[in-house]
């Protein structure tokens, strides 16, 4: 029995599995084991009580799959085992520089976005880029601002506050409602994310602002729990 454990592979899976797509992407490594050939599996999600894997060597592991867990890298990078990153390159590439890297087609979501909201019959445009500043964020707005620039629209941009403040997010939702008053009416929205998409809509009825009247928004990542739970509820972008 033992030599057939040790002939597994022993695979360590740090994901955020709190959002859509850390489960989407847990269900589909799953599915490959299951259909394929059978794994030990440790995943550590950071849930409150969670055992951890402090040193990977020790049990064992001959690979690692990370997803939105960037304060696992020193972890990693100190086992020096093969590596897959289903995230932003930029928060790992130069802790992990031998790492595999698996990324979201941002622009593929940018341009669906325009599309949608163009099919809608909307003329004025706006993104809100995620509190955090991801690139995927920032080439979800590039790719959406050049789409709607191809079919004669422009796009404005709202970033979060910088330094201290980009995690307060009662100084973030002050701003946000300043610049949603500017808009014309009615101008369609992209959020970078489903949690951005609720964040907006919640700050469009702080504002006063009817959505989808005078405010339009559609997400990213097709978060069931958030999207099917709002008032009015949202639309959304499911990657594939």
């Amino acid at each position: 029995m033992k030599s057939i454990l040790q002939k597994k592979p022993r695979v360590a899976l740090f994901l955020a599995t709190n959002e859509a797509a850390g489960r989407s992407k847990l269900q589909g490594i799953l599915h490959y084991v299951h259909s394929h050939t059978p794994w030990n599996i440790h995943l550590i999600e950071n849930r409150m009580g969670e055992q951890k894997l402090g040193d990977l060597r020790a049990w064992g592991a001959t690979g690692v799959i990370v997803a939105r867990m960037p304060e696992s890298v020193r972890t990693i990078a100190r086992a020096w085992i093969p590596t897959i990153v289903m995230d932003s390159p930029t928060l790992y590439v130069n802790r992990l520089p031998k790492a595999s890297f698996i990324t979201c087609d941002s622009d593929a979501i940018g341009n669906a976005g325009a599309d949608f909201l163009i099919k809608q019959g909307y003329k004025n445009f706006a993104y809100v880029a995620d509190a955090e500043k991801w690139d995927w964020s920032v080439q979800r707005c590039r790719a959406f601002s050049a789409r709607l620039r191809q079919s004669g629209y422009a796009c404005k941009t709202y970033n979060s506050p910088s330094g201290r403040d980009e995690s307060d997010w009662s100084r973030d939702q002050k701003q946000m409602v300043r610049w949603l008053l500017a808009l014309p009416r009615p101008t369609a929205v992209l959020a970078a994310r489903d949690d951005r998409a609720r964040q907006l809509l919640e700050t469009c009825q702080l504002a006063n602002l009817n959505v989808p009247g005078d405010i339009a928004i559609l997400g990213v990542d097709n978060e069931e729990i958030i999207c099917e739970n709002t008032s009015p509820t949202l639309s959304s972008i499911q990657p594939d």
